[in-house]
This record gives C-alpha cells, sequence and structure tokens, in this order.
C-alpha cells in the first residue's frame, strides 16, 4: 500500500478534530479516491465506534446495590467530603458560623484534638473588634478578604500574620469586615 501525506489526517477528521480548512482539504482529497485515507478513515471510525460501546456499559445490578447500600449507610458529617488514609476533604460552606464575640464569628474546620489546635475561618464585621489575647501555642492568620488592623498594620487579602507561642496579640479590628484562615490554639487567654 503507498503512504499517503494526509494519511495521519484521516483519524483527525473522523474524531471532529479538524478546522474547517483542513477538513476541506481533506474531503476534496477523498473525493479524488485516496484508497489508503479511506481505509485508514474505516480503521479509525471501528476504533471510535468500539470505544463508544465499551463507555455505555452498565455496571451489574448487584455490584450498583452494593455500592448505594454503603452510600446510604454511611455516616456523613457536615464539613467533612472525605476522610481517608490521613487525608481530608471539608466543605466549609455546609458548617454554620459561631458566634466568638460581638460581631465575631468563626467556622472550625478542622481540630488537631492531639496538638489541640484548630483550623478555623474566621469573620469580622465592619466595625468589629476581637480581644487582645496570648498565644498559647503558634497562631497563624490568612487574610482571605476585607481589612483587619493588627498592631497597627492594616492587612488585606494575602496578608500573613504569624504570632509564636507565649506573644501578646493587642485587640484587632476590622473597618469594613473581613474573613480569614485561622490556625491556632484553642486555649488562647483572653487579656482583659
Amino acid at each position: 500500500m503507498n503512504e499517503c501525506p494526509l494519511r495521519e489526517s484521516a483519524a483527525a477528521y473522523v474524531l471532529s478534530d479538524l478546522s474547517s480548512g483542513q477538513r476541506s482539504t481533506f474531503e476534496a482529497h477523498i473525493a479524488e479516491g485516496c484508497g489508503v485515507c479511506e481505509q485508514e478513515m474505516r480503521a479509525a471510525g471501528e476504533i471510535a465506534v468500539g470505544f463508544g460501546s465499551i463507555a455505555a456499559v452498565d455496571p451489574p445490578p448487584s455490584l450498583r446495590e452494593k455500592l448505594m447500600a454503603r452510600v446510604s449507610t454511611a455516616p456523613r458529617v457536615p464539613g467533612l467530603l472525605f476522610q481517608h488514609q490521613g487525608l481530608i476533604i471539608s466543605r466549609s460552606a455546609e458548617l454554620d458560623w459561631q458566634p466568638l464575640g460581638p460581631g465575631v464569628d468563626f467556622k472550625v474546620i478542622h481540630t488537631d484534638t492531639d496538638r489541640r489546635y484548630s483550623t478555623m475561618l474566621v469573620r469580622m464585621g465592619p466595625g468589629a473588634r476581637y480581644t487582645a489575647h496570648r498565644h498559647v501555642d503558634v497562631e497563624e492568620v490568612f487574610m482571605i478578604s476585607g481589612d483587619m488592623n493588627v498592631a497597627g498594620v492594616i492587612m488585606r487579602a494575602g496578608d500573613y500574620c504569624r504570632g509564636e507561642a507565649d506573644t501578646l496579640h493587642g485587640e484587632t479590628s476590622s473597618e469594613g469586615g473581613c474573613v480569614m484562615l485561622v490556625m491556632a490554639s484553642p486555649d488562647n487567654e483572653a487579656i482583659a
């Protein structure tokens, strides 16, 4: 069989993966009667049909029933999408905001009970203030949106703050409101 320079276009033509110009050129070539490209198109078409029939196979009814039974009995914890072999995926939108102080709310995303350390979202409303506190462990804050005044510095989206253990964190405030990711100990001590 003679080789044809357009042979590679045959499979792309069958899969509709040619530009309109390439498609027109290839159709004109086929109209001239290239047997090599016609044979290549038939072979590509058979393969495409075979892939389509593989994808269309339904699982046996017994397997589907077992899977659905297992899914329906699996406990569902709000906010926890997946937990397996040390991997956890959370959906914070499923968790309720809890009050932390006037105009300040939080959602605990994860708590490491062994370390006594939590990862949470914290939301401050416009004009809200949060009391001064002492860190009993490292505290990390990543600003997601809004503004927050920490030690006279205005933090904005994308800013990061770290407080080492045994440091004091003065009162914080937000002029326009904010949302932040906070990783801290639940044992931080409020300072009056």
